[in-house]
């Protein structure tokens, strides 16, 4: 069962690491093309993510589908203003804690706080905003599956900053990055004897995934291999390096 999975690498998106995850949705935009719809589209953003997560087929539509809009819901319109909130707030903490804002995080406070809404009622928002407005909803999602593994509070590990294995791991949850970089990889999370939280990533395609994943549910797994600390401002945890070698384990 060791070798079966691969080697395994530790893709992590945190706000920490917006710069990489924005550069990737924007950098096929010319700066002078726009994107015109009849309503917010964040708004929309959020409408295709529930959709989409309800039928695959859905993410065939864009942001400017004009069957979208009928899809609606005030669901939708809270959740694009709770979105909104949460990285509002993330960015003043991020400037009152780390500093100045990066190019991309300076973009995505501009899209937070500009009126891109027209006379008519429509919204003309500029091109280059339109991948980060499509991945919101999933970044968001995701960030705050993350937090929840933490218990929304701040945490430290109970050891170096790295060390050799083998490691007992108690699972917790998997998450799916979303990005260009890791589209093919499942994030699993887990928690050590100390409580750490730990993080290993295995390819979507593993043909020994849905076993794998059976498996977790009733005993630990051994990791053995390198783990290194990565630091996401209020929390820290794991990463299993590269080549580390997998088995269950009765309890």
């Amino acid at each position: 069962m060791a070798s079966a999975f691969g080697k395994l690498s530790n893709p992590v998106i945190d706000f920490e690491d917006f710069d990489l995850w924005s550069k990737e949705l924007t950098e096929e935009s010319k700066p002078e093309e726009s994107l015109t719809t009849p309503h917010d589209p964040l708004v929309l953003s959020c409408t295709l993510f529930r959709l989409s997560k309800q039928d695959f087929t859905y993410r065939s539509f864009s942001l400017m589908s004009i069957s979208l809009t009928n899809f609606i819901t005030e669901q939708d319109r809270l959740l694009a203003e709770e979105i909104r909130k949460d990285f509002s707030h993330k960015l003043v903490l991020f400037v009152m804690q780390v500093g100045p804002l990066s190019k991309y995080k300076t973009e995505l406070n501009t899209f937070l706080t500009s009126c891109f809404k027209q006379a008519d009622g429509s919204y003309i928002t500029p091109a280059k905003y339109s991948g980060m407005i499509y991945k919101l909803p999933y970044f968001h999602e995701y960030n705050h599956a993350q937090l929840a593994l933490f218990n929304d509070t701040t945490k430290k590990v109970d050891g170096p900053d790295s060390f050799d294995g083998p490691v007992t791991l108690w699972f917790m949850n998997k998450l799916d990055p979303r990005t260009k970089k890791s589209k093919n990889k499942i994030e699993y999370w887990f928690k050590d004897d100390k409580q750490n939280r730990v993080m290993l990533s295995l390819d979507k395609t593993n043909p020994l995934r849905d076993i794998f994943d059976d498996a977790l549910t009733d005993m630990p797994l051994l990791v053995t291999g390198k783990f290194f600390k990565h630091s996401n401002y209020s929390v820290e945890y794991y990463v299993v390096g590269t080549g580390a070698k997998l088995s269950l384990c009765k309890h």
